[in-house]
Parts: C-alpha cells; sequence; structure tokens
C-alpha cells in the first residue's frame, strides 16, 4: 500500500507503464495530507492534485540503480501549501526521499523549470 511509502492516501482513476521506454502516467491523482500523527488515520484533505500527471524515467540509468525523472507533466495541478511557524505540509516528504541523498547545502535551492 502507498500510505506505508509515503505516510499519505494516494488515488487515481487509472495508470499506465509502459517498462521499456519509462513512460508512466497517472489519470485523476490525488495526494492527501499526511496521515495524523494523532490518530494514525490518513488526511482527509487533498494536499496535490492534477487530472493527469505523466512522467518519463531515463531507464538506462535504472541499472546503475539511480532513479532519474526525465521530464514530469502535470495538467491542471492544484496544490495546498501551508506553513507552520518553520514547517510546512510537504516536510515528511523531503525527509523521507531527499534528506539522505541531498547534501544539506542544497536542501533549500531547486529548480523548477516551466515550458509551455
Amino acid at each position: 500500500m502507498i500510505i506505508k511509502y509515503t505516510g499519505r492516501e494516494i488515488t487515481m482513476d487509472w495508470a499506465y507503464t509502459n517498462p521499456f521506454t519509462g513512460y508512466v502516467y497517472f489519470s485523476n491523482l490525488k495526494i492527501y495530507e499526511q496521515k495524523s500523527l494523532l490518530t494514525g488515520h490518513p488526511g482527509d484533505s487533498v494536499f496535490l492534485s492534477a487530472s493527469s500527471v505523466s512522467l518519463d524515467f531515463a531507464m538506462l540509468k535504472l541499472f546503475s540503480k539511480t532513479y532519474e525523472i526525465s521530464e514530469i507533466t502535470l495538467t491542471h495541478p492544484r496544490g495546498i501549501v501551508i506553513q507552520d511557524k518553520e514547517d510546512f505540509n510537504f516536510n515528511d516528504l523531503i525527509d523521507k526521499f531527499l534528506r539522505r541523498r541531498i547534501p544539506a547545502r542544497l536542501l533549500n535551492r531547486f529548480i523548477l523549470i516551466f515550458s509551455t
């Protein structure tokens, strides 16, 4: 179950993958807020949603155990960012997936490229 890996409920209408090209597609993707630490239940509000999400993985890099997304496209994305003092509602995802792989000096930097 996805909650086991992310701490968040993730739903979609359907998914498609092509293991030869590295293409992955999700229809009507919804990622909910982190599960409550008090009750242990998943959050009931949507953190991020998109009518579709497509990704292209660099397949040859998988042989060297490197996971690289060469392209990601979100159609009609909607996200909610909440800040409580120094904490954001996505800090758990950064801690889980990035902190152990990215040097601390680079954690506050990211590059986001928009294209039309």
